[in-house]
């Protein structure tokens, strides 16, 4: 299962990085993006089943960015947080 967490915010997303460790996720699993742009790119390059992205970020919001997912990888489940 591959899972990429969005946050501006780089403790949040150590934060999400460290709970999906815990809960039995391996590193090469999870990715990791601290804006919209660099989540579009890697989107466009790798499959993900999983999006957990921040609601509020600077350049583009969660819920654009859900937009954008669904449009390239209609099957990622987004979790907007």
């Amino acid at each position: 299962m591959q899972i990429l967490c969005v946050d501006d915010d780089i403790i949040s997303i150590k934060i999400y990085e460290n709970v999906l460790l815990q809960n039995g996720f391996q590193k090469n699993e999870i990715s990791l993006a601290k804006n919209a742009d660099e989540a579009l790119n890697l989107i466009h390059t790798y499959h993900f089943d999983i999006l957990i992205t921040d609601l509020i970020m600077p350049d583009m919001s969660g819920l654009e960015l859900l937009k954008e997912t669904k449009l390239h990888s209609p099957e990622t489940e987004v979790i907007v947080a």
